[in-house]
């Protein structure tokens, strides 16, 4: 895992883009080294989560979700 961006007390905090060993991206808001806030999740298929999140996951899905999103796990760190 790869994560640019902002940091507090060694915790992802901010604005943020994190990429993974299976090449999702998670690029948007961290609280705490979790997923808080407007982000956009990417599967490496290119089917995305544009939306907010709340303790690591999507939250109140109003966008249409992908295939992927609906077969796939969201990563929790």
């Amino acid at each position: 895992m790869n994560y640019y961006g902002e940091w507090q007390n060694n915790l992802k905090d901010g604005d943020g883009l994190v990429i993974y060993a299976d090449s999702t991206e998670y690029d948007g808001s961290w609280v705490k080294d979790k997923k808080e806030g407007s982000g956009k999740f990417t599967w490496p298929n290119g089917d995305h989560y544009l939306g907010e999140f709340r303790y690591n996951f999507p939250h109140n899905q109003k966008p249409e979700p992908t295939r992927a999103m609906a077969k796939a796990s969201f990563t929790s760190s």
